[in-house]
């Protein structure tokens, strides 16, 4: 049964996440990825992405839905569902491009090699344990990065790179098919929007 908007007429109901959803999203996370990027760095980090949820994709659900009752969106006929599915695809990317992931989480991934070289005592007790693909180990790399003045030794980035830029893959696919599983199952559900 199609559901009506405010003036009477009969918006055919999508899917969810159809491709101009996707598409839609995808724009709106390369958009804002500079911006939250400039509000962390003049107004403080994560001002618009450290929340649960995310203030800027909060905001975007509100604009989208009160935008639904515009005649332009509604001559391109954006539904409910479609404004969700946008919703949750860019709540879920929201964290992964936030000033902490940017400024915290890459620094963590060398900092222990570093301070092990003025504290011999981390050396023994806790670097050994870690992976080889944690972070570069080499002076070089350690030095180039905190000190600067040089160039990036991306040989011995390539590693850590992969394997965190894998981790963060995976959990961004995990959050969306958890999103996907919640927002098919509210969806599909006796319950309606």
């Amino acid at each position: 049964m199609p559901a009506e908007s405010a003036d009477g007429t009969e918006v055919p109901q999508s899917r969810g996440i159809t491709s101009r959803a996707m598409l839609l999203a995808i724009v709106l996370m390369v958009a804002m990825t500079p911006a939250a990027f400039v509000a962390g760095t003049v107004w403080g980090p994560d001002i618009l992405t450290a929340d649960a949820p995310s203030v800027w994709p909060t905001c975007l659900l509100v604009l989208m839905t009160a935008a639904m009752g515009t005649p332009l969106l509604r001559r391109v006929g954006l539904g409910r569902r479609e404004v969700l599915s946008v919703y949750a695809l860019v709540l879920v990317a929201a964290p992964l491009s936030s000033y902490t992931v940017l400024f915290y989480a890459i620094p963590k991934v060398i900092i222990y090699y570093h301070v092990a070289r003025a504290n011999p005592a981390w050396e023994t007790t806790f670097v050994q344990h870690l992976p080889l693909w944690w972070g570069p180990t080499s002076e070089l790399a350690r030095n180039g990065f905190f000190l600067g003045k040089s160039h990036v030794p991306w040989g011995e980035w390539g590693l850590p790179m992969a394997a965190w830029g894998s981790f963060m893959t995976a959990l961004f696919t995990a959050t969306l098919c958890g999103c996907q599983v919640g927002v098919g199952h509210y969806l599909g559900g006796p319950h309606r929007l």
